[in-house]
């Protein structure tokens, strides 16, 4: 059994993901989000950045 999978995000969409998910890592490297805040963030750009790149 194979899975085929249609890719789902367009050029413009992973543009954006990967502008977000870089601000929220220059967000937490200025200190401008502390605490668990942070920690949330940078889990968020990091799926953010991930999903840009494989594009599905």
């Amino acid at each position: 059994m194979q899975l085929e999978f249609k890719r789902n995000l367009g050029v413009k969409d992973r543009i954006i993901r990967i502008a977000i998910g870089l601000i929220l890592v220059i967000l937490v490297m200025m200190h401008v989000v502390t605490g668990w805040m942070s920690s949330s963030a940078l889990f968020i750009a990091g799926l953010m950045i991930f999903e840009a790149v494989i594009g599905y």
